[in-house]
């Protein structure tokens, strides 16, 4: 059972940790996918701005060279591109705005201002580096386009716009885990940021980790990436505006996205636990309801070896399993056990019976051979007898007809006694015949001990395999299986 939790409680963390990297992985590609989405739409949007600003002031430009009247064209321009205002230097540095009352400073030269020069040298529209107004001390950028007429250079139609628009769209852009987005120029001047006063500070001044080289690599297809920015890792995204030298970029916090992965972790581990504590339970009646035939099989077995075996007893089958089946074995195993012991009980009944009859008939023989012995030593003592007599005879030859009835009388006796000597030495023989035929019959006995002898062993064998298979039986068993394995070395 303790495998079994052990088991559980492994599965159960895989799980968890499975679970847990895919959740990871899916709000990572989340993020990504919102980030993507994010700087995709506010992209596009800070494009059509620029690009409709670049229209107006190319419109302009065009109404400029094929119209003579400056100030209405400058005024309209001025309207449709919503610019804070809109002018034309030309190239004798004559400058132009929209109000007619507006005049520029004395010693001006527009054909000196970097809106010039940089539309003058692209040969089309332009969109200054933001800076500063200085009438206005607010951030903008100058839109321009070159007056051309024939090919040749006449001025450049400009408009100068506040970014405080782009600025409030930039800082409004909401991303989760109080994320956000910031507008910078791959030169590394903030444009727009959260952080007050951060506009056109060093991008890694206002965000410590950021190398401006990130912002000069940012492509259409950047994807984003893991960064660590003022200690914290962070989620970043870059992508440029169309038209324009900026990049808007999102940052992410790594932690506070990944923060309900932790409720998220404890969760999973609670159910996990709670899961395993449940299937713990339930493999434990299972195991025990599926270990009860063992365990009675295990006791059946214990009683065998302890010698107060009750051999007519019977285990009850109740499913067709493996332990079911080693049950029906171990009934079957009894079954002929009892039927070996009943035969060598019979047996052995029938070769004490044999014995006492054999017992008998070597009592028999004793006493036949005392008798024998008996009658050999009256038989010596009857011929000592005659020997005495025939040399008494011999030696008193004189009185051989005084004592010849005697003698005769005494002959006859003899002959008598040695008559009766003739029949005892039958009956003897006799006696030794019966004493032969009784130790054949004890041979044949001895034969039929053998029988027995290997029955037993047959039983003994019978028995060591049975042993065996209780142990193989056991070992499937596993830990449950343990003590009948030590049933099945007492067995053996």
């Amino acid at each position: 059972m303790a495998f079994v939790a052990c088991l559980l409680l492994v599965v159960v963390a895989v799980l968890s940790v499975l679970s847990y990297q895919r959740m990871r992985t899916e709000i990572i590609e989340g993020v990504r996918h919102e980030l993507d989405a994010a700087m995709l739409g506010n992209r596009n949007a800070l494009g059509n701005w620029l690009a409709q600003r670049k229209d107006a002031v190319e419109a302009t430009a065009s109404l400029l060279v094929s119209s003579g009247d400056v100030l209405p064209q400058l005024q309209q321009g001025k309207a449709a591109g919503r610019f804070d205002q809109l002018f034309a230097g030309y190239a004798d540095k004559r400058m132009i705005y929209q109000l007619a009352d507006k005049h520029a400073p004395e010693g001006y030269d527009p054909t000196a201002r970097p809106w010039y020069k940089q539309a003058a040298a692209a040969g089309g529209s332009i969109v200054t580096e933001p800076y500063l107004f200085a009438s206005t001390k607010k951030l903008g950028v100058t839109v321009a386009y070159p007056l051309l007429r024939n090919q040749q250079l006449q001025g450049v139609v400009g408009g100068d716009i506040s970014l405080e628009g782009i600025i409030s769209l930039v800082q409004g852009i909401k991303l989760r885990g109080d994320g956000y987005a910031f507008l910078a120029t791959r030169s590394g001047k903030i444009v727009a940021h959260p952080v007050a006063d951060s506009t056109l500070k060093p991008v890694a001044e206002v965000m410590p980790g950021l190398d401006a080289a990130l912002l000069q690599q940012a492509t259409d297809s950047s994807q984003s990436q893991e960064l660590e920015i003022g200690g914290r890792a962070v989620f970043l995204q870059l992508t440029p505006v169309p038209g324009s030298d900026w990049v808007l970029g999102s940052v992410v916090d790594k932690a506070a996205i990944l923060a309900p992965l932790q409720g998220l972790l404890i969760t999973l581990v609670v159910a996990g636990l709670l899961c395993s504590v449940l299937a713990i339970v339930l493999a434990q009646l299972a195991l025990t309801r599926l270990l009860r035939g063992l365990v009675r099989l295990r006791d059946a077995l214990l009683e065998i070896s302890s010698g107060q075996a009750d051999l007519t007893h019977q285990l009850h089958v109740e499913q067709q399993d493996e332990i079911g089946q080693t049950a029906e074995a171990f009934n079957r195993f009894v079954a002929s056990l009892r039927r070996m012991f009943i035969d060598v009980r019979e047996h052995a009944l029938s070769l004490n019976s044999e014995l006492d009859s054999l017992k008998q008939v070597t009592h028999t023989v004793s006493l036949q051979s005392e008798r024998q012995s008996e009658v050999s030593s009256a038989a010596a003592a009857t011929i000592e007898q005659i020997t005495v007599s025939i040399n008494h005879i011999a030696d008193n030859a004189s009185m051989a007809e005084q004592v010849a009835s005697q003698t005769g009388a005494t002959s006859q006796h003899s002959a008598q006694a040695v008559g009766q000597l003739a029949d005892d030495i039958a009956h003897i023989a006799q006696e030794v015949g019966r004493l032969g035929g009784a130790l054949n019959a004890l041979g044949d006995r001895s034969g039929q001990m053998n029988t027995i002898i290997g029955v037993i062993r047959d039983i003994a064998d019978q028995t060591n395999l049975l042993a065996l298979n209780a142990a193989i039986e056991a070992a499937r068993a596993g830990e449950a299986g343990r003590g009948f394995a030590v049933v099945a070395d007492e067995v053996r």
